[in-house]
């Protein structure tokens, strides 16, 4: 599947995946030549895994690329730690998450009886809060900007964060 949503996104993604890295939360389309990591065996991904405890070596990535996947975890500085221990020292990260400004609160993951209903949001970002989460675990030079999406349901906006380790 085409993931053409989020071509603006991907493109920066895109531009940081050299070298041996992870795709997580690829779904069907990693990015580049990433290895591709998802939750779901059913898309086939070469590491069937959580994205807060993937099984690979400390320091034995490139680059760790992420579209549309940080917002479905509870604890998300426990998933970016898990990202930061993977990547090698001067090794990159790049994410994109939808803009939290623009998200309805009905995509959220839990309804007041904790049942799981909506999209599984667990988590809405805004370029500021995605920054300091990042900074928070120790990646550094972290850039944050809104692209836009124009393929996306009422050409909602998403976030891009941008850093290195």
């Amino acid at each position: 599947m085409k993931r053409k949503y989020d071509v603006n996104a991907r493109a920066y993604l895109e531009s940081i995946a050299y070298g041996r890295g992870l795709d997580v939360g690829c779904a069907d389309n990693p990015i580049g030549l990433s290895i591709g990591v998802d939750i779901d065996p059913g898309v086939k991904p070469s590491i069937c895994s959580d994205m807060g405890n993937i099984p690979v070596g400390d320091c034995s990535k490139d680059y760790i690329v992420s579209s549309h996947c940080l917002e479905h975890s509870s604890d998300p500085i426990k998933v970016l730690e898990e990202w930061y221990r993977i990547i090698r020292p001067g090794g990159r990260i790049g994410i994109a998450v939808p803009h939290g400004e623009y998200v309805s609160s009905k995509t959220l993951g839990c309804s007041r009886t904790g049942e799981y209903v909506g999209e599984g949001h667990r988590q809405l970002f805004t370029e500021i809060t995605l920054e300091k989460y990042m900074l928070y675990v120790g990646f550094r030079k972290v850039r944050t900007f809104k692209v836009k999406r124009p393929y996306a349901w009422k050409q909602h906006p998403a976030i891009v964060g941008l850093g290195i380790k």
